[in-house]
């Protein structure tokens, strides 16, 4: 008589091979698998090609309005002028007055009308409310002469003609600690207006002419008279 062939305990324990389970016992591929709406194997191997292309093609090319923000040694750069980042516009950006790393470079003009001297009253530290010469600080990139032409234009609304430089100064003010707070190498031209109407403007809270001989009169900033004394010597040697 035969007997039926005992199957060993260890084989009865072993799992089915994953072909026997039913559609309903496979665990899920897809998160749309759970829900008996699974997508063909196809179209989501397109998907995924798609995505990779796009981290790709993002990964070569900034964002259009964009550029990187650190440079290649890693270090941040600052914004430039006129680039987007964050969502905003950069400035130029502002330079420090109050106690520079640096000296700052500065252009003054001596504008001479006859007897007449153009002056402004400032309207910003340092000097805040003495009279001075039209003049700023020069912009990267600009030449000292090309700055004064704007400066003069910007503080006075007036067009001059740039005859030559008078003189060049420094002005180095330091706190009640002995500290730089201010330092300013200034340039300043001997110019002539091409007209006389003024419109104060920029920096400058006024803007008038004033006798030469009358200079002494006013509140005004350290050297100013003795520069318009170099611009007149200039301005006679030039004539000779």
């Amino acid at each position: 008589m035969l007997r039926p062939a005992r199957l060993d305990p260890a084989r009865r324990r072993r799992a089915a091979p994953p072909d026997a389970l039913s559609d309903h016992a496979r665990p899920a591929r897809h998160p749309d698998d759970a829900r008996g709406g699974a997508r063909p194997p196809a179209e989501v191997r397109r998907r995924r090609r798609r995505a990779r292309s796009r981290l790709r093609a993002r990964a070569r090319s900034p964002p259009q309005g964009r550029r990187p923000h650190r440079r290649r040694d890693g270090a941040r750069r600052p914004a430039r002028r006129g680039e987007v980042r964050h969502g905003r516009v950069a400035r130029r950006p502002r330079v420090s007055r109050e106690y520079p790393a640096e000296p700052r470079v500065g252009v003054g003009a001596v504008v001479l009308d006859g007897d007449r001297v153009l002056l402004v009253k400032r309207g910003r530290p340092p000097a805040l409310g003495k009279w001075s010469l039209p003049g700023g600080l020069v912009h990267l990139g600009e030449t000292t002469r090309d700055a004064v032409l704007r400066e003069v234009a910007e503080e006075c609304g007036l067009a001059i003609t740039v005859a030559g430089v008078a003189g060049v100064v420094d002005r180095v003010t330091r706190d009640a600690a002995g500290r730089v707070k201010y330092h300013y190498v200034l340039v300043d031209y001997l110019a002539y207006p091409e007209s006389t109407r003024l419109t104060s403007g920029s920096d400058a809270a006024e803007a008038r002419w004033v006798e030469i001989d009358r200079v002494a009169e006013l509140d005004t900033t350290d050297g100013l008279v003795d520069m318009i004394r170099r611009a007149q010597t200039l301005r006679g040697g030039a004539r000779a």
